[in-house]
């Protein structure tokens, strides 16, 4: 009869930690989805695209598409309003024949233009179909008091980007590593020395992400250096400063027997570092989980 298999602890821990780390990468780099606001009218239903960002030069284009239309389709009644710079614009939408469209009969495509306001502005746009004079159907609904957001941005190289996202989601993989390790050293006392330097890589690695990196991707897609806290209300250049933040202090707390496999002689406990690497690890993986989109607070 053979044995079962094992694996050692140590490898258990890496295993663990690779699986998170693959699952939050692929969260991570899944598309995000288009969503689409219906108008409904009395002969037609008007599905808006509702767009969040316009990456690259060229203008932004917005393609409603027109369905269950009964009769005929009067094009002129739907416009795109946008706002650049505090003043209001008007344009018609007109017809786009797209591979594959069917006729206007069951079906149609319709664009309009917001032209490039430039890197890291934010165009506030809605959709109206004027059903008669003086009677508009808009999405949103209570346009313009509420509008969607469209925010223009650069196109950042290819190797930059690469390079930041490796060493922001390679300095996961550490960080959960330690912060398993440090699981099992509050009952076994093990792992004193691997939750330590394993915390100290990880933390460079996101330092390095963050920091040159984050901040030279960022000149190139929004033509700014930090939009967070205290200069800016962007959600993720401010999660991620509170994470570097947090970590930082941590690091700071153990010193320079970071790299030591002796016990803590000052400052907190091993025990009670190992809870606050522990808890600060699931701080950083929830802070992973929000949304990479540009959300304001």
């Amino acid at each position: 009869m053979s044995k079962p298999m094992t694996l050692p602890p140590r490898r258990w821990v890496l295993l663990l930690a690779g699986l998170v780390f693959l699952a939050g990468g692929v969260a991570q780099a899944r598309p995000g989805r288009i969503r689409e606001r219906t108008i409904e009218a009395p002969w037609a239903r008007v599905h808006v695209p509702v767009l969040k960002e316009h990456m690259g030069a060229g203008d932004a284009v917005v393609r409603c598409r027109v369905t269950d239309i009964q009769g005929e389709w009067p094009t002129e009644a739907l416009t795109l309003h946008y706002r650049i710079r505090g003043a209001w614009r008007r344009v018609h939408f007109s017809g786009a024949k797209e591979p594959g469209q069917p006729d206007v009969g069951a079906g149609a495509v319709f664009e309009a233009a917001i032209p490039n306001a430039g890197r890291g502005v934010a165009v506030p746009y809605y959709v109206q179909l004027e059903l008669a004079p003086g009677q508009p159907l808009r999405m949103p609904g209570n346009a313009p008091t509420s509008t969607f957001t469209l925010t223009f941005k650069g196109q950042p190289s290819g190797p930059l980007i690469a390079a930041h996202v490796l060493c922001m989601m390679g300095g996961l993989l550490p960080l959960l590593a330690a912060m398993v390790c440090a699981i099992l050293f509050l009952p076994t006392g093990r792992f004193l020395a691997a939750h330590r330097r394993l915390s100290l890589i990880g933390f460079v690695l996101l330092f390095i992400g963050s920091v040159p990196l984050g901040i030279a991707v960022e000149r190139q897609v929004f033509g700014t250096y930090w939009e967070g806290w205290p200069f800016g209300r962007d959600v993720t250049d401010t999660k991620t400063g509170v994470i570097l933040l947090f970590w930082l202090i941590l690091m700071l707390f153990r010193g320079r027997s970071l790299w030591s496999r002796l016990p803590a002689t000052r400052g907190p406990s091993d025990r009670a570092w190992a809870g606050w690497l522990i808890g600060i690890a699931v701080f950083t993986v929830a802070m992973y989980l929000i949304p990479h989109e540009n959300l304001k607070f």
